[in-house]
């Protein structure tokens, strides 16, 4: 096979590829859910620490998303943790505080549209900046049936070029 151009060959053409929407913000990281709330019984409300953690990191998320909203597109949450220090903490605690503080913010419409959330903790040893680095990604439509009809044109196409070899 002197001098041949070896092509690598994939057994299906790659779907078309929409533009993503993405925006990456970093938080301070938030208060505990445990702590979010004060008050007993059906007058809780929601804490002062909380409340003035909101309203600071929304107003700073705001300019870090410098204008890209999501609407109310689907979108999916990808969250990596720096905690402040090495104590035991529990990643779900810091969700619900995160969520309501984007929406604040005006990242999405609703906290509804996250239809997927992945946590990832930071380990020993710890940076300076402790916090959340937020990366929001708009989820794409389906394809139309159009497109469909293009991409197992595509596919069906390939098939006979590859039992033909």
């Amino acid at each position: 096979m002197t001098g041949e151009k070896q092509h690598k060959v994939r057994p299906w053409p790659d779907p078309p590829a929409p533009e993503q929407k993405v925006a990456r913000v970093f938080v301070p990281w938030p208060p505990s859910v445990n702590h979010s709330h004060e008050g007993a019984g059906t007058s809780r409300r929601r804490s002062k620490a909380t409340k003035t953690y909101q309203t600071r990191t929304a107003w700073d998320v705001r300019q870090q998303l410098g204008g890209i909203q999501f609407g109310a597109a689907p979108v999916s949450l990808l969250i990596y943790a720096t905690p402040p220090d090495a104590r035991k903490r529990d990643l779900d605690n810091i969700l619900k505080v995160t969520l309501d503080t984007l929406t604040a913010a005006g990242a999405w419409d609703d906290d509804s549209q996250v239809d997927t959330i992945t946590i990832l903790r930071a380990r020993p040893p710890y940076s300076k900046e402790s916090g959340l680095t937020c990366t929001i990604s708009a989820i794409p439509p389906p394809m139309t049936d159009a497109q469909l009809a293009v991409f197992d044109a595509q596919t069906a196409e390939l098939q006979r070029k590859l039992e033909g070899v």
